[in-house]
């Protein structure tokens, strides 16, 4: 394990990923009963509300599940072909 300290590039780099992620949720959390209707219309708007939050919460799972798969596969072969594959799965050319 390397230690000592990161540079200020890597941090601007994880803050700002990680801003954009939480922004990505926070927005999407906001505007869940607008995205209810439009996406999952119903004759009860609890419902398709219901569903948007659904989606939201299935993004909070994939995160968890997303960290122990693709940390595994980083501590067996390197950031490198973890970040290579959890980019290609997310692009959708594997």
């Amino acid at each position: 394990m390397r230690t000592g300290k990161l540079s200020p590039r890597s941090v601007v780099a994880a803050t700002s990923g990680n801003t954009l992620e939480w922004y990505d949720f926070t927005v999407y959390g906001f505007l869940a009963p607008i995205i209810g209707q439009v996406f999952f219309p119903s004759d009860d708007p609890v419902a398709a509300t219901r569903s948007a939050f659904a989606v939201l919460a299935i993004g909070y799972a994939a995160r968890a599940l997303g960290s122990i798969v693709f940390g595994h596969i980083d501590d067996r072969l390197g950031r490198k072909p973890a970040l290579i594959l959890s980019v290609l799965i997310m692009g959708g050319d594997l």
